[in-house]
């Protein structure tokens, strides 16, 4: 027969290892996926870096979510567009209060 102090360290001893594996687990795991994530974010800049090179930009858009793709003059010429229509526009003609 055992006495209740020796089946606690038995529990106790048994419980440790499988805390360890069970943090060592979750640690692989979130350093996988910051890993992952890294080099993902290597390959997007790579892309894009070779893609100003050859005469390319791209954007992101939220709605609806997409990716676009065009020649640096024409992106150049919406986003100076899309500058006028938002701010100059509004200082052309400013709300009487």
């Amino acid at each position: 027969m055992s006495l209740p102090d020796e089946e606690t360290d038995e529990e106790d001893s048994v419980a440790l290892p499988l805390a360890k594996r069970a943090v060592a687990l979750l640690g692989d795991a979130l350093f996988l996926a910051w890993s992952a994530a890294i080099q993902a974010a290597g390959l997007a800049f790579s892309l894009g870096f070779v893609l100003n090179l050859c005469g390319f930009g791209y954007r992101f858009t939220l709605q609806p979510p997409s990716l676009q793709i065009g020649t640096l003059a024409g992106m150049r010429a919406e986003n100076a567009e899309r500058r006028f229509l938002t701010e100059d526009f509004n200082s052309l003609f400013p709300e009487k209060h």
